[in-house]
């Protein structure tokens, strides 16, 4: 097959690079979400709280997410009601849970195990989807030779020239 004109190629490659910006961004978003998840569960402060409600929020396609508000005491005392981030079951009120709360707004407070899953999911969507565009790129730009092909070895004297690879 021939080479495709250069304004197909410099367009394939323009093209390529901007869908290539998604999965990287995932990932990126995905590795940043993860890392913050641990400094706060590092540097917060464990309690045990008492899940006081739940708060219902709606996402995509219907499916509902359910928040825990929590009350439990800091170090110093103080009685403190938060709400944590959303998971997809709702937490039985009455039942305790450990938790992990910033000293500096006790408010801020997550669930001590756990968590980074929405991050998770960023850097599993960004992989399958990079993997998938590389791989879709390479086979279009073996079909247009975009990408020339290695030097071919001599062909056995038993093949037709017009043999591919010969």
């Amino acid at each position: 097959m021939e080479n495709p004109p250069t304004a197909f190629v410099v367009a394939f490659v323009a093209v390529a690079l901007v869908m290539l910006a998604v999965p990287l961004l995932a990932i990126g978003f995905g590795l940043r979400s993860r890392r913050r998840a641990r400094q706060f569960r590092s540097s917060g402060r464990p309690a045990t709280a008492t899940v006081v409600d739940n708060q219902m929020t709606s996402g995509a396609g219907g499916r509902l997410f359910f928040s825990p508000v929590v009350r439990f005491r800091t170090d110093s005392g103080t009685e403190v009601t938060g709400t944590t981030s959303h998971r997809p079951t709702s937490a039985i009120v009455g039942s305790t849970m450990e938790v992990v709360y910033d000293p500096e707004n006790p408010s801020r407070v997550e669930p001590a195990a756990g968590g980074g899953a929405a991050g998770t999911a960023a850097i599993i969507f960004g992989l399958v989807t990079l993997a998938m565009l590389l791989v879709f790129f390479f086979l279009a730009g073996s079909m247009f030779s975009l990408f020339p092909a290695a030097e071919t070895a001599d062909c056995p004297p038993n093949l037709p020239a017009d043999f591919p690879g010969c």
